[in-house]
């Protein structure tokens, strides 16, 4: 998520709305910031509830919130995977067997949490959502690198998304006890 992008967005909000409140969501589907007039209020699958905020936010605040939320979406720990669970469901980049086709570079934990998220299933928007945490770990591992390696995430998370449907675990939804039985 992009601070700035948030910034403006409540500014804006607050600037053009009159309102005291806002209820910030991030809409992973069109990759952008809105709002509610109520919090949870017909609140859809792909909007991640960014927090409540008044027309006297604080941006670095606001920053520290988001860069917390940003790197916990994923709710799961690899360490609750058993060991066999882990060498089964977790390869690294690319697809299983062909990992020698796309390099771990910086990735390989984002990577793992992203097979994780994939094993894990449930629906498309389960799956956009493993994508984009896929992307903003990425990110987080090349931070430092911006400039030499930056658009790398984005190759990767573009990639993912054009050809990793078949990888997904379409059905209802596992938790890590079911990956253990049927993995480990």
């Amino acid at each position: 998520m992009k601070t700035l992008e948030a910034f403006n967005y409540l500014k804006n909000y607050f600037k053009t709305t009159n309102q005291r409140e806002c209820y910030l969501y991030y809409n992973i589907k069109k990759d952008c910031f809105e709002s509610n007039f109520e919090k949870f209020k017909n609140r859809k699958d792909w909007q991640i509830f960014c927090g409540t905020w008044t027309d006297l936010f604080d941006c670095c605040k606001l920053e520290d919130y988001l860069e917390e939320i940003k790197y916990n979406f994923s709710l799961y720990d690899l360490s609750e995977l058993t060991e066999k669970a882990f060498k089964n469901v977790c390869n690294g980049a690319g697809p299983k067997g062909y990992g020698w086709a796309v390099p771990d570079l910086w990735f390989t934990n984002a990577a793992n949490y992203h097979d994780l998220m994939y094993t894990l299933g449930g629906s498309e928007n389960d799956r956009l959502f493993a994508d984009k945490c896929f992307l903003w770990r990425m990110q987080s591992a090349t931070s430092g690198l911006r400039k030499a390696v930056g658009f790398l995430p984005y190759i990767y998370y573009r990639k993912v998304r054009k050809y990793g449907s078949g990888a997904f675990y379409k059905g209802e939804k596992r938790n890590i006890g079911q990956v253990n039985k049927l993995y480990g």
